[in-house]
């Protein structure tokens, strides 16, 4: 019995007092509750002082973005009213200061409900000046069937189609580089002589095209014909505001290629009687259906200095898919400097389609004939590079191609280049040696390097055997070319004067 109280002992000993047979020292409870009470009680007033202070920072906020919201209405309610002003001569009804008014309010409501970020729409709108020239039209078609509050829905549908393209992301404004640079280039494909023409006086396309543009013509045309052109508009793409430019040019360039810079800029302010609309939207529909896609980029305010300095770029060029597909990452689609059409390789090289060599006449333009020699595309001929205006030479190459257009109708030139030299120059040094009789020019983007990339099995080696084993047997060949050609023009004249 002793021996089993001792064990008894020692085991209610342990539970006792723990493991390690020591009774453990006793807690004070009411000491540690009131340090956590003091601890909970600052961590409180802390956390309740920062929700103080960022409750005041976002009320701070608040009533400073909402300042620069009044501010902006209060911008906005004055310019909307100075431009509708201006749109009197537009209809008669717009001379009545309660149509105005109306027009005014129109716009103001659009604006108020689609003018911030938490419209339930998506799109954040602003007032752009151009939109009181849209509204004062829609104005005057719902008008007619007493559904006025149609034209704010439609001012959102046009903004968000149309006119915000336009516009730089960031700040909201007008950004029109690009379409300036596009409609030159479109220009001296289409229309070479009025290209010329344009920049022997010096006219740059800004001085129009804005206001075209964010007006969709409603500032420059009667409203009947503005209406018109809205219906095939509406039901395309942003892009055939260009091709309606163009269309406008070419039915006035008569008149255009007659006049100085001062004159050009008051006709082509004010068309309104000078040109026919079916005809316009009819040319229009030519030029989009001929005209490659890769001409034109759909970011219309691509900002190319500024993504060029991003490390990012820097980082993608080192990339082996890019390091070999150089022109992806210097954006020459944006550069001022090119003035003719950048075709992309895929687009004119299609060689699922067996006809695709037809129409088209590929000019390698690399300075180093042994490099043309060492590789080239298959078909394409060589036109020194480096040659320039005064040249024979050069002068041999513009009427060569002049006379393979005239026998050889609806010929697309295709430029191939290098990097150092994409042919850009070239282009535009032969168009204006033909005097602006030479069309549809265009540079291949990436140049040969393109196509060895994407069409490797169209590459070939040397020359001709016997016909273009160096550069002087293609001057021959282009020789022997004008010469067959002149005599078959002349022999076409001959025969129409004994007829």
């Amino acid at each position: 019995m002793s021996v089993q109280s001792s064990i008894m002992d020692r085991i209610s000993s342990i539970f006792s007092f723990g493991f390690g047979g020591q009774k453990p020292q006793q807690q004070q409870p009411q000491e540690i509750t009131q340090s956590q009470k003091k601890s909970n009680k600052a961590s409180e007033n802390l956390s309740l002082k920062e929700k103080n202070q960022n409750k005041n920072i976002n009320q701070a906020n608040e009533i400073r973005q909402k300042s620069q919201d009044l501010i902006q209405i209060y911008r906005d309610t004055i310019q909307v009213w100075n431009d509708i002003k201006r749109c009197e001569h537009f209809h008669p009804l717009m001379r009545y200061e309660s149509v105005k008014k109306r027009v005014h309010r129109l716009i103001m409501m659009f604006l108020n409900i689609y003018g911030n970020s938490e419209n339930n729409s998506g799109v954040q709108c602003c007032y752009v000046q151009g939109l009181d020239s849209i509204a004062v039209v829609l104005y005057t078609q719902y008008l007619n069937y007493s559904k006025e509050f149609y034209v704010i829905s439609m001012l959102k549908q046009i903004f968000t189609n149309f006119l915000k393209h336009f516009l730089d992301k960031e700040t909201n404004n007008l950004s029109f580089k690009y379409p300036c640079i596009l409609i030159q280039r479109l220009l001296s494909y289409y229309e070479p002589e009025l290209y010329l023409h344009f920049k022997q006086i010096e006219f740059q396309h800004d001085m129009y095209l804005v206001c075209w543009v964010m007006t969709l013509f409603a500032h420059s045309i009667e409203i009947e014909k503005v209406v018109n052109i809205w219906t095939e508009l509406f039901c395309e793409r942003v892009e055939f505001l260009f091709y309606i430019t163009l269309g406008i040019l070419k039915q006035i360039k008569d008149k255009l290629l007659l006049l100085d810079l001062n004159s050009t800029l008051g006709i082509i302010n004010n068309i309104q009687g000078l040109i026919d609309i079916d005809n316009v939207l009819l040319q229009a529909k030519i030029y989009m259906n001929k005209t490659p896609p890769s001409f034109i980029q759909s970011d219309f305010v691509f900002d190319a200095k500024r993504q060029m300095q991003n490390n990012a770029v820097d980082m993608l060029k080192q990339n082996e898919y890019f390091a070999q597909r150089w022109w992806e990452l210097e954006y020459l689609d944006y550069r001022d400097d090119i003035e003719v059409c950048l075709v992309s390789a895929d687009e004119i090289i299609n060689v699922q389609n067996p006809n695709w060599k037809k129409n088209k006449l590929f000019i390698d333009v690399r300075e180093d004939f042994s490099g043309f020699y060492g590789l080239h595309m298959k078909g394409s001929y060589y036109m020194d590079g480096s040659s320039e205006e005064g040249d024979t030479e050069f002068h041999i190459y513009a009427e060569f191609l002049q006379l393979f257009q005239e026998t050889q109708l609806e010929t697309v030139i295709v430029i191939i280049g290098e990097r150092d030299q994409i042919g850009h120059e070239f282009a535009q040094n032969i168009i204006k040696e033909t005097s602006g009789q030479l069309t549809q020019v265009c540079v291949l983007k990436g140049g040969i390097d393109a196509i060895c990339l994407e069409q490797p099995k169209l590459m070939r080696k040397g020359g001709i055997k016997g016909k273009s084993e160096t550069s002087k047997d293609f001057i021959t060949q282009y020789e022997r070319f004008i010469k067959k050609a002149k005599q078959s023009k002349q022999l076409q004249a001959s025969q129409k004067t004994f007829n």
